[in-house]
């Protein structure tokens, strides 16, 4: 068989991720989230029936303090029968699953990806339906590969690190507006109003 530079490249991102997915920390202010736009500054999103409209997947590198090298997650709270189309990063060098999908995915870069907000996806949802106060939410893949989080893989200095982060909400046409910096309290109230 013969191995071209790129499948090699894909090959030893996809070992570097898992092998280093066993080494879990936790980084307090870390997050992959859901934006409505793509300089993680929206957490709300309004999508007419029949129309669609981009979602922004991005690490939060918030106490991360290293670039990022890849991740592990899903995407939960798409209404049966709205439609979804996903395109991973342009620098990825692999990408196994769908954000989506009920698994969900990893992705992994060749190199470090520094920045506050770091681009893993791009979604385009189209609504097929009137839906109102949907959320969103980032969860762990099924099955987690170690520990039961969303996790993110970085780049330090003669190691990679898993890191267990929290998993941002994107809310859907709701009335009120969230902020980004109580995400995970709107995402509480979100989820009372489901139960």
């Amino acid at each position: 068989m013969k191995f071209t530079a790129s499948v090699l490249l894909r090959a030893i991102t996809l070992f570097i991720l898992l092998e280093c997915m066993g080494r879990v920390e936790r980084a307090a202010g870390a997050s992959i989230g859901l934006f409505s736009t793509p300089d993680c500054s929206s957490c709300n999103l309004t999508i007419p029936s029949g129309e669609s409209r981009n979602v922004y997947i991005h690490v939060v590198t918030t106490d991360l303090g290293y670039a990022v090298i890849g991740a592990e997650f899903k995407v939960v709270g798409l209404p049966p029968g709205w439609l979804v189309s996903t395109i991973p990063n342009p620098a990825s060098s692999i990408v196994i699953g769908d954000p989506f999908g009920s698994v969900g995915t990893n992705i992994g870069f060749g190199t470090g990806q520094p920045g506050p907000c770091v681009n893993l996806f791009v979604a385009t949802i189209t609504a097929t339906s009137q839906e109102t106060q949907l959320a969103f939410q980032v969860t762990m893949k099924t099955p987690p590969s170690t520990q039961p989080c969303p996790l993110v893989v970085v780049d330090c200095p003669g190691c990679s690190t898993g890191i267990c982060v929290s998993g941002g909400a994107l809310l859907v046409n709701w009335s009120s507006d969230c902020s980004v910096a109580v995400q995970e309290g709107t995402w509480s109230g979100a989820k009372k109003t489901y139960r």
